[in-house]
C-alpha cells in the first residue's frame, strides 16, 4: 500500500536540512531512524572574493618588481660600503637566531639594517623615529648622505606610492582650482548630465566645504548642492563622490545597466576601496578616468588637511608624531600624578 509522505529542505549557502514526514506533518522512521537531518558543506567562493584575492596578488607583485629594480639601480653603489645591506632586510622578519650573513653564519649583531662600528639599528631609529625623519632630513640636509639612507627613503614611496593624478610641484597641487577644473572639464568631454556653470567663485565654495573637517558628509554634500544647485543625479552624484559619500554609478553615467554589475555603489571613503577598484575599472573600461579624476580631488582634500601649515608630507608627517609625543607626555604625567601605579599600568 502507497503511502503519502512530504519532503520538506532547507536549503542554504552551507548546508542542507531536509525531513521527511506523513500527511499529519509526522516525522516518519525507517530503519529504527528518525528521517531527518543536515548535511553541511564548504561554502562557495564568490566570483568577488576570488577577485580581491586576484587584485592583491597583482598588486603585491608589482610592488615587488618596483623593489627590484630599486635594487638594481643601487646595488653598485651600496655593495661598495655594505655588501649584506639587502640581505639583513630581506631576514628582518626571522628570529635573531634564524638569521644568516653572507657566509652563512648566524651574524653576531642580529640587527636588520645597519651593523657599522659607529652607526647600528639603535643609533639609526634614535635619529630617525619615523620614515617620515628621514625623508624630512634628506630634503633639508646639504650634506652627502649615506647611499643607504637614500635607499631606504626611496624604498617606503616606492612602497606606498599613491597616484600621479595630479601634475606639477606640490605648491601646484595644493591649488584646488587646478584639480577640481579638471575634474569639471572630464566630466563635460563625456557629455554627461552635468550643466552645473564653474567659476572662480564656485571653487572657492567647494574648496572652503571640503577643507571644513567640523561637518560631516552629509553635511557636506547637501552644502554644495545647494550653493551649486545641483539638479540631475550626474551632478548630485560628482559632488557627493568628492565629499566621500556613496554613490551609484548608474546616476553619474546615466546607464540602468550598471546597477546590475558587481559593484553598483561606490564611496572614497570606503576602507576597502583599493581592493575593489579593479571591478570599478573594469566596468566602466574607458569611463573610468572619470572617476579618477574624481578621487583626485577627493584625495586633494585629504592631501590640504595633511598640509594645513606645512611645505610637505614628510614635514606635516613629523609635526604629528611631536604632537602625539607631546601629548602622551603629557597625559602620562597627569596619569602619575593622579592615580596609583596600578591604575598607571593598568592604563
Amino acid at each position: 500500500m502507497e503511502q503519502k509522505y512530504f519532503l520538506g529542505l532547507d536549503m542554504g549557502t552551507g548546508s542542507l536540512g531536509w525531513a521527511v514526514t506523513n500527511d499529519k506533518y509526522e516525522v516518519l522512521r525507517k530503519h529504527g531512524k528518525a528521517l531527518w537531518g543536515v548535511r553541511l558543506f564548504e561554502s562557495a567562493n564568490t566570483a568577488e572574493e576570488r577577485r580581491g584575492f586576484r587584485t592583491a596578488r597583482r598588486r603585491l607583485d608589482r610592488r615587488n618588481w618596483r623593489v627590484q629594480v630599486l635594487q638594481e639601480l643601487f646595488a653598485e653603489e651600496i655593495a661598495k660600503i655594505d655588501t649584506g645591506f639587502y640581505l639583513r632586510m630581506k631576514e628582518s622578519k626571522y628570529y635573531p637566531e634564524d638569521k644568516r650573513d653572507l657566509h652563512g653564519r648566524c651574524p653576531e649583531l642580529p640587527y636588520a639594517l645597519f651593523v657599522d662600528k659607529d652607526f647600528t639599528d639603535k643609533d639609526y631609529h634614535q635619529q630617525f623615529p619615523t620614515i617620515y625623519h628621514l625623508r624630512k632630513m634628506l630634503m633639508n640636509t646639504e650634506e652627502i648622505p649615506d647611499i643607504r639612507l637614500v635607499y631606504l627613503a626611496f624604498h617606503h614611496m616606492m612602497k606606498h606610492r599613491g597616484h600621479f593624478l595630479l601634475p606639477g610641484n606640490i605648491n601646484e597641487i595644493k591649488e584646488f582650482n587646478v584639480t577640481f577644473l579638471q575634474l569639471i572639464e572630464n566630466v563635460k568631454a563625456e557629455e554627461l548630465k552635468f550643466d552645473l556653470s564653474i567659476g572662480i567663485e564656485e571653487c572657492a565654495v567647494v574648496e572652503a566645504v571640503l577643507k571644513d573637517r567640523t561637518i560631516t558628509k552629509s553635511t557636506k554634500k547637501s552644502k554644495l548642492w545647494k550653493a551649486l544647485s545641483a539638479k540631475t543625479a550626474c551632478e548630485k552624484g560628482i559632488l557627493n563622490l568628492i565629499v566621500g559619500g556613496n554613490v551609484k554609478l548608474a546616476d553619474i553615467f546615466d546607464n540602468k545597466e550598471l546597477n546590475e554589475c558587481e559593484r553598483a555603489a561606490i564611496s572614497f571613503a570606503d576602507s576597502g576601496y583599493d581592493d575593489y577598484v579593479g571591478v570599478i575599472e573594469a566596468e566602466l573600461g574607458e569611463q573610468y578616468y572619470i572617476i579618477e579624476s574624481a578621487k583626485a580631488v577627493y584625495d586633494w582634500a585629504v592631501l590640504a588637511d595633511i598640509l594645513k601649515d606645512s611645505q610637505s608630507i614628510s614635514e606635516a608627517k613629523v609635526k604629528i608624531y611631536e604632537k602625539h609625543k607631546t601629548d602622551l607626555s603629557y597625559l602620562k604625567t597627569l596619569v602619575k600624578k593622579y592615580l596609583t601605579k596600578e591604575e598607571y599600568h593598568q592604563i
